[in-house]
């Protein structure tokens, strides 16, 4: 669980992490 980078499937199961956009999905 790298959290250097903004993987696309890191806003699959973490769409709290910094994603305002994907947050509200």
């Amino acid at each position: 669980m790298q959290k250097h980078s903004n993987p696309p499937n890191s806003q699959a199961y973490r769409p709290f992490t910094r994603d305002p956009g994907v947050s509200n999905q």
